[in-house]
């Protein structure tokens, strides 16, 4: 194998692959310098490498990849290996020579395909589309960059017209190629453009000179609408005026009798002003006598509870003297038991004193002895010597003895102190038991007491609070029923003053016209006959019909229905003998006559929208019925107007239809609506005087049940504060017995606590004298024991003693008898002590008992200095309780007495009252009056308010003025010279305006804004349809000079190729020659390019005649032509190699190797002698899970004095020698 040659530095650095196709898991393969070889048996996943580059550079083909759908690129799973959800190729370049068009020096390339459908393309991690990886990629020429299987003898086998991309890619034009693709699109967008244009304004300007001429006539019909408007603004102003000034003199006379009847009011509201004061004072001297029959049942009540507090205290003091005697008892024995614990402890002192002299003699005694056994040791100290161990014996057992003596004397004096104690005990424990079973016998009735007492007051409490909520429940009914007495009350008074003033009104024809106004008066006056009353008095209507049936019958609501012909008749005469104005009658006889027979539209009633018949949706008596069916039987009661225009081509002639809004729509096809500047409301007042009636009797009736439920409440808060005073009252009592008997609860429960102390000290002093008695028995016994082999041992000393100091018995004569002496001296002496220590702690016990009885006794007297006071308390209350019942007595004496003069203050206060209201009865009276005139000056306010409101009626409908007397405020000024003096002129002229205006026609307001509109985009739709002529024209004009650019490029870069191609084949072949023939088409259209050969040895001859190896040496040398003229940066050869023998394989891989110098070189292979010229080598297998492995190798590096099979890669790269 030879040594790498110098080599450009690779632009393909690096190849990730993750599930696609058979790589399932992450394989990266690393290219570096010179050629990189990639080898494996058939089917191992060699050539899905090839397809990983051509998929990530933007191949949209599946059949070059060599699959069917995107779908079958991802991993499908093996054996025991699950398919994979996403397939990822990831291409790594080396941009530092900005070969690639991005600023990058280092650009990744991926791209990714998800098993559910859909992709992504990424450029540093960045998403871009994949025109942004086909623009990056262009110069790449993927057709000759990566070769698969096949595409070598497939560049032979296409014909020549398709061979012609293999050279466009070789001459760069892919770039250029989709530069013309993109602006022929473009161009046809733009194309587009201009014919969508050219449409438009082929459709505006036919509008557009309809909207001119529409224009002007807009202009026309709107200076006669100005006149026609000045002539009525000024005409009504006139009206309006005049009006006016009529109405402001009306509204001073109401004013005028508005004063008076508000003086009359003030009189009348003085007098019932005063009235609150007279029933206060009446109110007062109830109350007060209430109040003092509420005192004196207090003193009363008083009285009993103070007779009830003197019998409680009584009781009470009885039970003070017997605790009192109980108390003294007690006393009297603790008393007894300190006498004798006294008499014990003087003798004990006694006793004490006793021991004291003798203890001085004895202590006297033994020092005497003490000092005569001195002086006779001094003598005999040298004898001594001799009989030193035998004395020392001798008196070491003789004080055991003195000891063991004193300890028995002691032990029999303490038998005889434990006697007494313990019968001592035994009476004070049997007194014990016998106070603690009183006290806890009491102490439990106490806690019975205590328990029941408890539970009544826990009882009250409930009841209690029970009470309050019912309290406060009836209190807050109270308040709610007040309330809506008052609503009701209020309520009332509105509907009695609405309806007394609709009658006023219904009356006195308020709001009707001069002439059926006079009719009417003349009707409720007896001088006409037949009448019936208007219109709007004899029909009912449904509220939400009220607006459309009083547009639809105008001023027919006040026309007067009348029984016969002859009815109408009087009363037009008696209106033109009285020039009372005119009116509109309704003979029933005539009018019945008239109908006759109706062709209803059966097909409309029932659709969407339509709401009936105006004449079905009206309720009245059947003789007005006829009238009603006249006036409304041909008009069609609908939602709104486009209801009204969907119906109008099916209305019969002569009907209309009316919307709930007020529109009319009439057959012949006009229409009349607009704001609705005001509700005249005559429908509804009369609804008003129907219904206010019942409605009042209905507020009485809730008034009185609103009343009646007040009584109850109040009759229930009386009964429930009387429970809930009786509850506290009882409370109270047990609250305070319960706090009497603390106290004594309290004692009792410390005394028996002591009690139990003493107790437990008792128990604890006769255990420990059980356990002594039976030590001391024990200790007596073994003393006598020890005092006996003592006194033994002593006797064998003093035989011994005898024996051996024979030679001393002078001396020990003189001094036998002193140790003796001394001996005893010492051992009574502490004897003595002995009973000394044991006289002090029975002194000790006895007074520390003396001592508690003593406290007990303090105590005792102190109780007895308790209930003392206690009872001097109780004594001094019974007293107070005594002189409180006395003076309580008096006071009910008194208070019967004080009580007359009382009940006849509220007699006489009664009379005033009743004379108080008798005064303002009068005053009522005479307001009414007042009442009257002013009923009669308002009548006389709302006829000129009738008038005008009939004026500002026209005003609304001609002017459409939701405010008319905004007339009156215009500051548009009316020169009123122009308008002529006589009123009907002026109205001539107006209607003159009106049926100019009519000819003329109206046209939309917004008509001259819609032509300037047009006008506008016509103009803007011109000037956009030149920019776009002039941007397909340099598009058309770049298109021309890409072309010319490209035919440029692929002639120079074809015979380059030419040339190279030549040249290719001969050194691949050894001889022969071979040259590229451009043929153009037939039509004109650029020409394919076809290829003759002649090998060596041969003459020259076409395509289909050569043979296999040939073909694909002919391919390569075309290959390898067009990557000398231009270098791709990267070239992959899949097998290409594949049907060439090893003669041809040198040349081959001689060309590679040139190549490589160029270009870098990557190579799917089976053939060793290629292998051979690579330096790094790629090994591809295939495990049973169907999953592609590598295994790389960097031949340069590896000590090799000789080549080696393919076959034993594995073992190379492991470190096995192969040879």
């Amino acid at each position: 194998m030879t040594e790498a040659q110098q080599t450009p530095s690779p632009k393909l650095t690096r190849l990730e692959m993750h599930g696609f196709k058979s790589f399932a898991t992450k394989t990266t393969l690393v290219f570096e310098t010179g050629i990189t070889a990639v080898v494996g048996p058939n089917g191992s996943g060699k050539s899905n490498i090839a397809d990983a580059i051509r998929w990530v550079l933007g191949e949209t083909s599946p059949s070059t990849i060599r699959s069917k759908k995107t779908e079958d690129v991802i991993f499908a799973g093996g054996k025991g290996r699950s398919a994979s959800g996403m397939a990822e190729v990831t291409v790594t370049f080396n941009n530092e020579e900005r070969w690639l068009p991005s600023e990058f020096t280092e650009v990744t390339v991926t791209r990714r395909a998800f098993r559910g459908g859909g992709g992504e393309y990424l450029i540093n991690g960045r998403k871009v589309r994949l025109k942004d990886v086909q623009r990056l990629c262009a110069s790449l020429g993927q057709s000759y960059t990566v070769v698969g299987q096949g595409l070598v003898d497939a560049a032979l086998s296409q014909r020549a017209e398709e061979r012609r991309g293999l050279f466009e890619h070789a001459a760069d034009l892919t770039g250029l190629r989709l530069r013309v693709v993109e602006g022929e699109r473009n161009l046809a967008e733009t194309d587009t453009n201009v014919t969508r244009l050219s449409d438009l304004l082929s459709q505006i300007e036919p509008n557009l000179k309809r909207l001119e001429r529409a224009a002007r006539q807009q202009k026309e019909w709107k200076d006669l609408r100005d006149r026609q408007l000045y002539l009525q603004r000024g005409h009504y102003r006139r009206l309006l005026l005049a009006a006016s000034l009529r109405l402001t003199e009306a509204e001073t006379g109401v004013a005028y009798q508005q004063n008076a009847l508000s003086a009359a009011q003030r009189s009348l509201d003085n007098l019932i002003s005063q009235r609150p004061a007279l029933e206060a004072r009446l109110q007062e001297a109830t109350h007060a006598l209430e109040l003092h029959d509420a005192r004196l049942s207090d003193l009363r009540q008083q009285l009993s509870e103070t007779m009830h507090r003197k019998e409680l205290v009584a009781e009470r003091l009885g039970a003070l003297d017997r605790r009192a005697q109980d108390a003294l008892a007690t006393k009297s024995g603790l008393q007894e038991q300190i006498g004798t614990t006294q008499e014990r402890l003087d003798a004990s002192l006694a006793a004490l004193n006793q021991i004291d002299t003798e203890l001085t003699v004895a202590r006297d005694a033994a020092q005497q002895h003490q000092q005569l056994a001195t002086l006779a040791r001094s003598d005999r100290q040298k004898a001594e010597g001799e009989l030193a161990a035998v004395g020392r014996d001798a008196l070491q057992q003789e004080r055991r003895i003195a000891d063991l003596q004193q300890q028995r004397a002691l032990i029999v004096q303490r038998q005889e102190t434990s006697a007494t104690d313990a019968a001592r005990l035994q009476a004070e424990d049997t007194a014990r038991t016998e106070r603690l079973t009183e006290l806890q016998t009491e102490l439990t009735d106490h806690e019975q007491t205590d328990s029941k007492v408890a539970q009544q007051i826990v009882d009250l409490a409930n009841q209690l609070i029970t009470a309050q909520s019912n309290l406060d429940t009836i209190t807050a009914s109270i308040r709610d029923a007040a309330a809506t007495r008052v609503d009701l009350e209020k309520q009332r008074n509105q509907a009695q003053y609405r309806f007394d003033a609709l009658q006023r009104m219904h009356e006195s024809g308020e709001g009707l016209y001069q002439g059926p106004r006079q009719v009417m008066q003349w009707h409720r006056a007896g001088k006409l006959t037949g009448v019936l009353g208007t219109l709007a008095e004899l029909i009912k209507v449904d509220k939400q019909y009220d607006t459309a049936l009083e547009i639809a019958l105008g001023g027919h609501l006040q026309d007067i229905v009348v029984r016969e012909w002859r009815d109408a008749e009087a009363a037009i005469g008696m209106l033109k003998q009285s020039r009372a104005g005119r009116a509109t009658f309704q003979p029933i006889e005539t009018v019945r006559r008239r109908n006759g027979n109706q062709q209803r539209p059966r097909d409309i009633i029932g659709q969407a929208g339509v709401h009936g018949i105006a004449s079905d949706l009206v309720q009245s008596d059947s003789d007005v019925a006829e009238v009603v069916q006249a006036l409304l039987g041909r008009i069609v009661v609908v939602e709104d107007l486009p209801t009204s225009r969907r119906l109008m081509d099916s209305l019969p002639g002569g009907w209309s239809t009316v919307t709930l809004a007020g529109e009319i729509a009439r057959s012949g096809g006009s229409v009349t609506g607009g704001s609705q500047g005001r509700d005249s409301g005559v429908l509804s007042r009369e609804r008003e005087l129907r219904d206010l009636p019942q409605m009042i009797a209905a507020l009485d009736r809730k008034l009185a049940e609103a009343s009646g439920a007040s009584s109850d409440l109040e009759a229930k808060i009386q009964q429930a504060q009387s429970t809930r005073q009786q509850l506290q009252t009882e409370r109270a009592d047990l609250l305070a017995q319960q706090k009497a008997n603390a106290p004594q609860k309290q004692r009792l429960q410390q005394w028996i606590a002591d009690i139990a102390k003493q107790e437990e000290r008792a128990t604890q002093h006769r255990d420990a004298a059980v356990i002594t008695a039976g030590e001391r028995e024990e200790k007596l016994n073994r003393l006598a024991a020890e005092i006996e082999a003592a006194t033994t041992t002593l006797s064998e000393l003093r035989d011994r003693e005898a024996l051996v100091a024979s030679s001393l018995s002078t001396q020990r004569d003189g001094t036998a008898d002193v140790d003796a002496a001394l001996t005893i001296a010492n051992a009574t002496l502490a004897a003595l002590e002995e009973r000394k220590r044991a006289e002090e702690r029975l002194q000790n016990q006895l007074v520390s008992q003396l001592r508690v009885q003593k406290t007990e006794i303090a105590s005792r007297e102190n109780d007895e200095a308790e209930m003392e006071g206690r009872k001097l308390a109780l004594q001094e209350e019974l007293g107070r309780l005594e002189s409180d019942s006395e003076q309580l007595t008096s006071s009910v004496t008194a208070g019967d007495e004080a009580r007359v003069p009382l009940a006849e203050a509220l007699t006489a206060t009664a009379e005033k009252t009743r004379t108080h209201h008798t005064e303002i009865e009068t005053a009522r009276q005479q307001t009414m009056e007042i009442e009257r005139a002013h009923g009669a000056a308002t009548l006389t306010l709302e006829r000129a308010r009738a008038e005008t409101g009939g004026i500002q009626q026209r005003i609304i409908d001609d002017l459409n003025l939701e405010i008319p007397n905004d007339l009156l405020a215009d500051t548009e000024e009316i020169d009123f010279t122009e308008l002529p003096d006589d009123y009907e002129e002026t109205e001539r002229e107006i209607a003159r305006l009106r049926n100019r205006l009519h000819r003329v026609g109206y046209v939309s307001d917004n008509v001259v804004e819609e032509y300037e509109q047009e006008a506008e985009r016509f103009a803007f739709l011109t000037e956009q349809l030149a920019d776009v002529q002039q941007a397909s024209a340099r598009l058309r004009a770049m298109l021309a000079e890409l072309h010319e650019t490209m035919q440029q490029r692929f002639e120079e870069t074809f015979e380059q190729v030419s040339i190279a191609f030549s040249q290719a084949f001969t050194v691949l072949f050894g001889g022969g020659s071979a040259r590229l023939v451009l043929a153009p088409d037939d039509d004109g259209a650029p020409g394919g390019i076809d290829i003759v050969a002649q090998p060596p040895g041969k003459r020259l001859q076409g395509l289909a005649l050569l043979s296999g190896g040939e073909r694909s040496l002919t391919a390569v040398a075309l290959l390898f032509a067009i990557l000398r003229v231009n270098p791709s940066p990267f070239v992959l050869l899949d097998e290409v190699d594949a049907a060439l023998d090893e003669a041809n394989v040198v040349r081959f891989r001689d060309e590679l190797r040139t190549l490589a110098d160029q270009t870098q070189a990557i190579v799917i292979t089976h053939n060793r002698g290629t292998v051979e010229s690579a330096d790094t080598l790629y090994g591809i297998t295939m495990g049973g899970d169907g999953v592609s492995q590598t295994l790389s190798l960097r031949l340069s590096d590896l000590p090799l004095d000789e080549d080696f099979d393919v076959r034993d890669l594995a073992a190379v790269q492991a470190g096995i020698p192969v040879r």
